[in-house]
């Protein structure tokens, strides 16, 4: 089994404040957490170089550039083997619409997360886009109509942990 890294409750702060606050100075965070400028960059370097810290981007709105229609789609595949599962990853990677892809388990294989300008565009993508993929064997969409809630991961310390 993996260990996972151990943070303490400053790794933590520092993790909330970024996710919140990815455009911070490093003097802003430290201030923040109560640290030196120096203790808190060295900190979050080592958050970057456990992978825990992925990337740093901007959330954008997509209201505010003509992106009003969101669907999430659970595709289900003909078969799970890996080379239709690998071409079927692939082939969402050149889809610019498609903003996440989740393998999962259940009724469905993935689900996917389409983001485009209405809905006249989003019935051309599945035709255009998903009705040349061979391995797809249903399609099950659902329009978003409100985001209610939409964070960051949590952060803080859990409550247990199970034991192996």
């Amino acid at each position: 089994m993996e260990t996972l890294p151990q943070l303490d409750q400053t790794d933590r702060e520092i993790l909330d404040y970024l996710q919140d606050h990815a455009k911070l100075t490093n003097a802003q965070l430290a201030q923040n957490v109560g640290l030196s400028p120096a203790s808190t960059l060295e900190r979050v370097r080592k958050l970057e170089r456990q992978g825990i810290i992925k990337s740093y981007h901007a959330q954008l709105d997509p209201k505010q550039l003509a992106l009003e229609t969101c669907v999430i789609m659970q595709i289900t595949l003909h078969r799970l083997t890996p080379q239709s599962v690998t071409d079927f990853i692939e082939s969402m990677e050149h889809i610019p619409e498609v903003v996440a892809c989740h393998q999962v388990v259940g009724d469905a294989d993935f689900f996917v997360k389409v983001i485009t300008t209405d809905m006249a565009t989003y019935q051309q993508l599945v035709m255009h886009q998903f009705g040349k993929l061979q391995d797809i064997q249903g399609i099950k969409a659902f329009i978003m109509t409100a985001t209610v809630k939409e964070t960051g991961v949590p952060v803080k310390e859990p409550l247990s942990r199970p034991k192996s």
